[in-house]
């Protein structure tokens, strides 16, 4: 007979649930497990728990064991009043394995009072007031907060003084971590930052402090000293003369023996492939070095390719710094008009570049080298031996004061959870109403 009014309880509240547009299936506690695939899937389902006597009560309990509490909304309604213990009012424990993010309502047999259920240290529930339920009018909140607003009952800090001194050592210990990780994080953000007087070619001419260098006879030279550019000119008036200019890339950066040295960023751009008719056009970006440290004329800058310094890289006895120019040479395989062999090039070449063998080749054979790296020195234990010493005093104070109260230590995390034990068979449902 039991069953058979759950059942007909369950029929009319879905019919409704559907009168309201709201979709609804039932389910018995040990399907709830097979709701997870809907978890993060669909938006937060209501989840209504009917229990009418001791075995619901803990086949719910034990289908929670493995369920995210928090996942979902719960309205829980104990139907039945003849409990030897009353688990409505005063659960035994956290029988549903409730979390502090849990929302659940719990209705206690005919009683017009919703109740919330949450839990803080997960070994008891903490059970306030937050509507009353009545068929006249509906649902009306006793208190105007909502849930997560009136959870402020966390636990405070602790009276017992050995958890004190175990907590500011703690804290303490923190707050030293957390000022040298800072500092180290600044120092290393800031060490290899360089300030540099100029940024750009245009920048250079108007600090005027510095001289121009190319190499003697190539194409940079004849750029400068034939172009009707207004900043080429004025550039020419910074350049060495031409007999001083450097014929080789070991002139340029006074390597007069192998030496190790470190320099900062090199910036490699990929050519990038330009297609139309005949032409394949490869972009180099050209850079502006600037010579300082401990090199011959702290006041000369070169005007190189990046790969040319590259090629002696590990050999330069100065710290040299990228400064981008912004010019841009163009190259292009040159055919013949109409030449059959356009389409296949044109082809092949779209195809590295879509395929990512640019990006590759570009990462093999030009890869970044960083040589600024910071060498860090090894702490000495004398440093950190006070930090230590002070952790140890805070560890044995709190152990010798436990031992000489122990009314005051810390409570064990026994569970309180009771088995239930229950020959009555009954079917029990869960009803998950969610939007249509």
């Amino acid at each position: 007979m039991e069953g058979m009014e759950m059942t007909t309880m369950v029929f009319k509240w879905r019919r409704a649930f559907s009168r309201e547009g709201i979709a609804t299936t039932n389910f018995y506690f040990s399907q709830l497990y097979e709701s997870l695939y809907y978890v993060k899937r669909i938006v937060q389902p209501y989840y209504i728990v009917v229990i009418s006597n001791y075995n619901a009560i803990n086949e719910f309990s034990l289908a929670t064991r493995t369920f995210d509490m928090s996942s979902a909304i719960w309205l829980v309604i104990f139907n039945n009043k003849e409990y030897s213990f009353d688990y409505c009012h005063n659960p035994p424990g956290n029988i549903f394995h409730l979390k502090f993010n849990s929302e659940m309502l719990i209705r206690c047999g005919t009683e017009n009072i919703l109740r919330e259920w949450y839990s803080v240290d997960t070994r008891r529930v903490e059970i306030n007031d937050v509507a009353t339920w009545s068929l006249e009018k509906g649902i009306t909140k006793i208190v105007p907060d909502s849930l997560y607003e009136r959870r402020h009952n966390l636990q405070d800090f602790s009276d017992k003084s050995s958890l004190r001194i175990a907590y500011f050592s703690i804290f303490f210990f923190i707050t030293v971590i957390s000022a040298a990780y800072s500092a180290a994080l600044i120092s290393f953000l800031t060490s290899i930052i360089h300030i540099l007087p100029f940024h750009s070619l245009e920048s250079f001419v108007e600090d005027g402090t510095y001289q121009f260098a190319v190499f003697r006879g190539t194409a940079y030279y004849d750029k400068f000293a034939n172009s009707v550019d207004p900043l080429a000119k004025k550039v020419m008036k910074l350049m060495l003369k031409e007999e001083k200019l450097p014929s080789t890339i070991l002139e340029a950066f006074n390597i007069p023996t192998p030496s190790k040295v470190s320099h900062l960023l090199i910036e490699y751009i990929s050519p990038s492939t330009w297609f139309k008719n005949i032409k394949y056009n490869a972009k180099f970006r050209l850079h502006f070095w600037l010579q300082i440290g401990i090199c011959k004329n702290r006041n000369l800058a070169i005007y190189t390719f990046d790969e040319i310094r590259r090629s002696v890289d590990l050999e330069i006895p100065c710290n040299v710094v990228r400064v981008e120019a912004g010019r841009v040479n163009r190259f292009a395989i040159v055919l013949s008009k109409h030449n059959p062999f356009t389409g296949v090039i044109n082809f092949q070449l779209q195809k590295f570049v879509n395929n990512g063998m640019i990006n590759r080749l570009r990462d093999t054979i030009f890869k970044k080298k960083f040589h600024d790296m910071i060498k860090y020195q090894p702490v000495p234990i004398t440093t950190v031996i006070s930090l230590i010493f002070f952790i140890q005093i805070g560890i044995i104070l709190g152990r010798i004061w436990a031992m000489k109260d122990p009314d005051k230590r810390m409570p064990t995390m026994d569970s309180t959870m009771d088995s239930i034990h229950c020959s009555i068979n009954c079917e029990h449902y869960i009803e998950c109403p969610g939007n249509s």
